[in-house]
C-alpha cells in the first residue's frame, strides 16, 4: 500500500466558475505527479478517472471544505443514565 501526501498552494480569494475547474486541473496534476513510477499508463488512466468522477470529494482551495452535523457517536455510561 502506498500513501501520498498532496499539498496545494492556497489561493486567494475564493474561485467562481472557471477558476475552480482550473484550481482542480492542478490538484488532480499534483495527485498524478505523486503517483507511484511503477504504474503502468493503463492504471494512471483508471486512477485520474476515479479522481475525476469523484470530483466532489477533493478540496480545491481553503473556501471549499465545509461541515457536517452527520456525526454519530456513542458514549458508554455503563449503568448510569445520562442527564438531560
Amino acid at each position: 500500500m502506498t500513501i501520498m501526501s498532496v499539498w496545494i498552494r492556497p489561493t486567494t480569494g475564493q474561485p467562481t466558475g472557471e477558476s475552480k475547474e482550473i484550481l482542480f486541473e492542478q490538484v488532480i496534476e499534483d495527485i498524478m505527479k505523486s503517483l507511484p513510477t511503477e504504474l503502468t499508463d493503463c492504471q494512471r488512466r483508471q486512477v485520474r478517472r476515479l479522481i475525476e468522477k469523484n470530483e466532489s470529494i477533493f478540496s480545491k482551495s481553503e473556501y471549499d471544505i465545509g461541515r457536517t452535523p452527520l456525526v454519530e457517536y456513542h458514549v458508554d455510561t455503563s449503568s448510569h443514565r445520562g442527564t438531560a
